[in-house]
């Protein structure tokens, strides 16, 4: 094989390869991301709203993918201050990562512990650890405590 040809199939390879990531990337993270932000927007507006005492929105297909468990969980209300929990990963018992969205983002300025409605074996509340401002109403969270 000549060097032209090599150097050709190295940077077809190589084209494929972060095409393939990129798509990954689009479907993985920027997708759910996005169906989150939306679904956030439909629960805020009234559109969607909880089906029970514990705050938990059945999301409908085209915003599944916004929660590993196709909810949301609902603290609060529209008239105040309302707190949407999406579920990126789930833990044993309480554990969780995920996504929390604030109705008021002057309200939302918090950099500590926050309790919100996630209905569980062992109870209907966690309180969650903010880990990283993701814009002024929304917050990467975690819970470590089963």
């Amino acid at each position: 094989m000549t060097p032209f040809r090599r150097i050709l199939l190295v940077l077809v390879v190589a084209v494929v390869v972060s095409g393939t990531i990129s798509l990954l990337v689009a479907r993985r993270v920027l997708a759910p991301a996005a169906q989150r932000e939306d679904a956030f927007a439909a629960i805020a507006s009234g559109q969607l709203t909880p089906v029970d005492s514990s705050g938990t929105v059945f999301l409908p297909p085209p915003w599944k993918r916004a929660s590993v468990d196709g909810n949301a969980y609902v603290t609060g209300d529209r008239e105040h201050t309302m707190w949407v929990l999406f579920v990126t990963q789930k833990g044993t018992g309480g554990q969780l990562r995920g996504d929390l969205y604030c109705t008021k983002p002057a309200a939302a300025r918090v950099s500590g512990a926050v309790t919100v409605n996630y209905p569980y074996p062992g109870g209907s509340q966690v309180e969650v650890t903010v880990k990283r401002v993701l814009n002024a109403s929304c917050f990467e969270v975690v819970n470590q405590r089963k």
